[in-house]
C-alpha cells in the first residue's frame, strides 16, 4: 500500500468509512451503468432506471425499468448485522418484484441470509480495477484512472495490513490495556479490534459446535446465540441463553442468562426485561443465586476471587441498566489475564454453558428464562 503520507485516500475515506465508499460506487454507476457489474454481473444494463442513495436507510439502491431493487448494504467499519439485512428484506420484498441483495463487507462474518449475497472489499476492487485499467468505462470515468487506480490499491493495501498483522493472526484474546500500541494508534484500530473480536468467535463457536451443547439447549426449548457487539471503544462478545420463541419475536427483548467478554472482564451475568420499569432489579439477584454463579461472601472472605480467578470488583455484584426496553441486569466478573489464549477462554465457556444447561429445569430458572 501506497505511504499513507502521500495518498489523498485516507483523508477521504477514514473519516466517513462506509459513506465515502457508498458515494463514490453510487457515482461511478450513476456515470457509467458498467459498474453496476462490479456488484450485479447478470443485471441487464439496458434496462437501468436510476440510483438512490440511503433510500429509507439502505446504503445503494439501483431500481431497473421493471421496478426490480438490487440493494447493496455497505460494511466498511462496522460488523454485518444479520437482523437489519432480514428487515431490508421484508420491507422491500413487499412490492413483489424480483429483488435483489447485496452485502458489501470488509469485516468477515459468519451468518447467512435468506436472498443475501455477499462480496469482499478486495472483490470490488479486484473488478474496478479491471474495468478502468482495460478502458472498459466511459470518457467521463477514465478521466478519473489515476484516482481510481489509487482507490484500488488503497483497499488492497489495508487488507493486506489487516491480514499480515500479528494481533489479526495470533490466537490471544487481549484485554483492552494491553492491545499493541501499533494497533491503538492506527486510523484503523476500531477495524483491528472489531476483526479480532470476530475472529475469537469464530473459534469459540467452532469449539462448540463440536461439543452437543447447542442441541442440548434446543431439545429442552431454549437457544444458545452468540453476538458480537462495539461500544465506547470495547469489544463485547456474549454467549446468550433464552427460551425459544417464535421467529417474528425479539429475543433481546426477553430475559436470559449470559457470558459476557467486554475488554478484560469475564462476566456472569442475568438479565431481565420489563417493559414498564416497575421491578427491582434484585429479581435478577434470585436467578443468580440459583446460578450459583457468585456467592455474597467471595468478596469479603476470598479477597475478591471470582471462580478461583481475580476480580476487581468493590462489591457483591454489579447492575447494568439498558437504555432501552427497561433491560436491567446483574453481573459478577473476574479480570482476564493482558492475553488469554482462545483455547482456555474457550473451554471455560464451554463449562459453563453446561452449567448453565444443567440448571435450565430447575423450577425457579425456569420460571426466570420462560418470562
Amino acid at each position: 500500500m501506497k505511504n499513507d503520507k502521500i495518498t489523498i485516500m485516507p483523508a477521504l475515506s477514514n473519516n466517513s468509512h462506509e459513506l465515502f465508499h457508498s458515494n463514490l460506487w453510487a457515482w461511478l454507476i450513476d456515470n457509467d451503468q458498467i459498474f453496476i457489474k462490479v456488484f450485479f454481473k447478470s443485471f441487464d444494463i439496458s434496462k437501468y432506471e436510476k440510483i438512490e442513495r440511503e433510500k429509507k436507510h439502505k446504503d445503494i439502491t439501483i431500481t431497473d425499468k421493471d421496478g426490480n431493487k438490487y440493494v447493496i448494504e455497505n460494511k466498511f467499519k462496522s460488523t454485518p448485522n444479520k437482523e437489519q439485512l432480514i428487515k431490508y428484506t421484508k420491507d422491500i420484498d413487499k412490492n413483489g418484484k424480483s429483488n435483489k441483495y447485496l452485502l458489501a463487507f470488509l469485516i468477515d462474518y459468519n451468518f447467512k441470509v435468506k436472498k443475501w449475497d455477499s462480496i469482499n472489499y478486495l472483490d470490488i476492487s479486484k473488478a474496478i480495477r479491471d474495468i478502468v485499467s482495460k478502458n472498459k468505462c466511459n470518457n467521463k470515468i477514465k478521466k478519473y484512472k489515476w484516482f481510481l487506480i489509487e482507490y484500488c490499491d488503497y483497499i488492497d493495501g489495508i487488507i493486506n495490513k489487516i491480514y499480515q498483522t500479528d494481533y489479526i493472526r495470533d490466537h490471544y484474546y487481549y484485554r483492552n490495556g494491553a492491545i499493541p500500541q501499533e494497533i491503538i494508534d492506527d486510523p484503523m484500530k476500531v477495524i483491528f479490534m472489531k476483526m479480532k473480536i470476530e475472529n475469537f468467535k469464530k473459534f469459540a463457536c467452532k469449539k462448540i459446535d463440536k461439543t452437543a451443547i447447542v442441541s442440548k439447549f434446543e431439545g429442552k426449548g431454549y437457544t444458545l446465540n452468540t453476538k458480537t457487539s462495539f461500544n465506547n471503544g470495547k469489544t463485547n462478545i456474549t454467549f446468550c441463553v433464552q427460551k425459544k420463541r417464535d421467529a417474528n419475536v425479539n429475543q433481546s427483548e426477553h430475559t436470559a442468562i449470559e457470558i459476557q467478554i467486554e475488554a478484560g472482564q469475564y462476566r456472569y451475568m442475568s438479565r431481565i426485561i420489563d417493559r414498564k420499569q416497575n421491578k427491582n432489579y434484585k429479581e435478577a439477584f434470585k436467578i443468580f443465586d440459583n446460578l450459583k454463579f457468585y456467592n455474597q461472601e467471595y468478596n469479603k472472605k476470598n479477597n475478591n476471587i471470582v471462580h478461583n480467578h481475580k476480580s476487581k470488583m468493590n462489591k457483591v455484584a454489579c447492575e447494568y441498566k439498558g437504555k432501552r426496553n427497561g433491560t436491567r441486569g446483574i453481573y459478577q466478573y473476574y479480570n482476564l489475564d493482558d492475553k488469554t489464549p482462545y483455547n482456555i477462554l474457550a473451554d471455560s465457556i464451554i463449562n459453563d454453558l453446561n452449567y448453565i444447561y444443567h440448571l435450565i429445569m430447575k423450577p425457579r430458572v425456569k420460571e426466570f428464562l420462560d418470562n
